[in-house]
């Protein structure tokens, strides 16, 4: 119940790169406290997991190492760890209903470990051990009467069952059967959690001769009988539709009668969808932007991700997703000196945040730098040779260069290339010897364009 035998084949020869120094076993939790996870180094291809929760589900990864560094994970394989006995039930009470009976009850344990079979309600008089009684009662049921006692003052207790056995042994609860029945409360308080927008319902079973009045507070405000969203049941429970994050506090459910009073406490704990977060960018290089996140409130309950979505200005979003404990992220692979949008959002098990605002960035670089004419250009009197390498790249290279020219003049141009690649230098032929020339030549690179121009006359031949 709180171990796990893995077990997992090398790599082929051919993509190991080297020699394997260890594995790395990854296993993650997922559960009512949230994502957990661990990891060990084992030098064979079989490892015993163990210290883990019985009756928990777990994924498990391996990866390969060499001295290169650690190689890709392999598919998550998916298991779930064996029942166990399960923990004490969480709070036990028990309220005399008459001259010869008594009312217990009792919380599901906080840990079933598995699923529950039965409980076991024992009795017996105070200080007087050989006189114990037990009782089963089905895994569904809470409450159970107890008939035909003593009055005398009787202590109770209760345990849990499993398919592995009978669990822990509760506190006990200490009640005396009695012709004067007072007023009393036998469900048991609790602090208990629940979704936003879910309905919920707080017990309050109640005895007592006469029969008691019913009563119930939030926070020390009297609730009415029935509102838009409360509304206390006939058996004394109250119902809550649609719970809000207000509804959050400690609710009393007090029982009166001329005997006497009784009451309960419940603590409420609405878990709600995290706040919006505030997204920063803190790096950019020429090709990544590096944005890091707070989150003000988790909504109590443990963040499970977040989801960061990011485009380059006037392109389609994209998103990545990154886990709960992560508070920063940073996108590669993206064009040299261009913007780019982003915006997050983070999610726990009730839902996700709204959208943090939008951030803008820009990777580093800028466009093309021009040369200037005497680093550029020397001619003969039939060409041109165009020293492309003298242009400056702004931190990004530069892609291509369109390049066309014109006799002074002359309205028409001649394009020479639209696509010619960067190189050292480039030569423009075909040319008159002895005229003048304008030359109209675009860089463009990932962050933008530069066009220049120049004017250069060819020598007359001879010269």
């Amino acid at each position: 119940s709180q171990s796990l035998v893995v077990s997992w084949s090398s790599p082929p020869q051919r993509l190991i790169n080297g020699e394997i120094l260890n594995y790395r076993i990854t296993y993650t939790k997922t559960g009512k406290e949230g994502i957990s996870s661990g990891s060990v180094l084992s030098e064979g291809t079989r490892w015993t997991l163990t210290g883990l929760q019985p009756w928990t589900n777990y994924t498990v990864t391996v990866a390969a190492s060499t001295q290169a560094g650690e190689g890709p994970s392999t598919e998550p394989v998916f298991c779930t760890t064996d029942q166990d006995v399960p923990s004490a039930p969480a709070g036990i009470k028990a309220v005399a209903s008459g001259p010869r009976s008594l009312v217990v009850s009792w919380l599901t344990p906080s840990k079933p470990h598995g699923r529950l079979t039965r409980y076991t309600v024992y009795w017996d008089i105070a200080g007087d051990r050989a006189g114990e009684h037990s009782r089963r009662i089905k895994p569904n049921v809470n409450h159970y009467t107890l008939h035909n006692l003593k009055q005398t003052t009787y202590e109770v207790w209760v345990t849990a069952s499993t398919k592995m056995g009978e669990g822990h042994v509760s506190e006990k609860s200490v009640a005396t059967p009695s012709h004067k029945v007072s007023a009393g409360v036998w469900s048991v308080g609790a602090n208990l959690t629940v979704a936003w927008k879910q309905d919920a319902g707080l017990p309050c079973g109640v005895v007592g001769v006469p029969e008691p009045t019913i009563s119930w507070t939030h926070q020390g405000n009297k609730l009415p009988e029935s509102s838009e969203r409360f509304r206390i049941q006939p058996d004394g429970t109250l119902t809550l539709a649609d719970i809000q994050r207000e509804d959050s506090g400690i609710y009393i459910c007090t029982a009166d009668n001329k005997h006497g009073t009784d009451s309960i406490t419940y603590h409420l704990t609405v878990i709600v969808p995290p706040s919006k977060p505030s997204l920063h960018i803190t790096e950019t290089t020429s090709s990544s932007i590096r944005v890091q996140w707070s989150v003000g409130e988790s909504g109590g309950a443990t963040l499970t991700g977040a989801t960061l979505h990011y485009r380059s200005a006037g392109g389609e979003w994209e998103t990545t997703e990154v886990s709960g404990d992560q508070r920063s992220k940073t996108i590669t692979g993206l064009p040299c000196g261009t913007r780019h949008h982003f915006y997050l959002t983070v999610h726990n098990t009730i839902g996700s945040s709204e959208a943090s605002p939008t951030v803008e960035a820009r990777t580093k670089g800028r466009a093309p730098e021009a040369p200037p004419q005497f680093q550029f250009i020397t001619s003969n009197s039939s060409q041109a040779t165009l020293y492309l390498s003298q242009w400056g790249d702004g931190g990004c290279p530069i892609t291509h260069f369109i390049i066309l020219y014109q006799k002074t003049g002359h309205s028409q141009w001649t394009t020479v290339g639209i696509d010619i690649s960067p190189s050292r230098t480039y030569a423009v032929g075909g040319l008159s010897a002895g005229t003048d020339y304008k030359l109209q030549v675009t860089a463009h690179n990932a962050a933008g364009t530069k066009t220049s121009y120049y004017s250069f006359t060819t020598p007359t031949r001879g010269l």
